[in-house]
């Protein structure tokens, strides 16, 4: 069984930008998020930290998704 432990900010960020690179290669990046999240799920992180991941991520895919979406000027 895995240790209860809160991740670091450092931990916390290199996942989001790992998980972000993923996606924004991806196809499908919702379909990727869910497969990184199983995977810091997997190597025993706690959920809360990996819902900061998540929103993180979700976050910022918004926000590139909506510069992608917005007209050239």
């Amino acid at each position: 069984m895995h240790e209860l432990m809160n991740r670091s900010e450092v931990e916390i960020r290199t996942a989001v930008s790992e998980c972000l690179d993923r996606c924004c290669q991806s196809g499908s990046p919702v379909a990727k998020l869910a497969e990184c999240l199983e995977n810091l799920k997997n190597h025993g992180w706690e959920r809360c930290d990996a819902r900061r991941v998540e929103l993180s991520v979700l976050r910022m895919l918004s926000g590139i998704t909506r510069e992608r979406a917005t007209p050239d000027n």
